[in-house]
């Protein structure tokens, strides 16, 4: 049975790699949205805090004369990387797989290998 549901995680994972990354993006984060709406207000309040953290981190290596290129490259790659961590844990979390059960195969798949 857990065989089947990492052979659909991993085809979910090779969906999202044929996407443009860009796409992706855009996708999943109208799908943050609608989940965004139910958020509780003490998370709306650490938003903030972790925006201002964000903005401060940024403000930091502006300050260190870093091109505003490299900032924007590396929080894109990040927000990038990150989302699709997070869509594939959120996927995986639907089809009922504990995430200590596909550490390992995770590393496969992430690496561009199959199953």
């Amino acid at each position: 049975m857990i065989g089947i549901k990492l052979k659909e995680l991993e085809e979910y994972i090779k969906t999202i790699d044929e996407i443009e990354p860009i796409r992706f993006l855009e996708t999943y984060m109208k799908q943050i949205d609608d989940y965004l709406k139910e958020i509780p207000d003490e998370q709306l309040e650490i938003a903030e805090i972790f925006n201002k953290d964000l903005i401060e981190l940024v403000e930091r290596y502006n300050e260190k004369r870093i091109y505003k290129s490299i900032v924007i490259n590396q929080i894109y790659n990040f927000i990038i990387n990150f989302s699709r961590r997070s869509a594939i844990e959120s996927r995986a979390a639907l089809l009922g797989i504990d995430k200590t059960l596909y550490k390992k195969e995770m590393s496969f798949l992430f690496k561009g290998k199959t199953l």
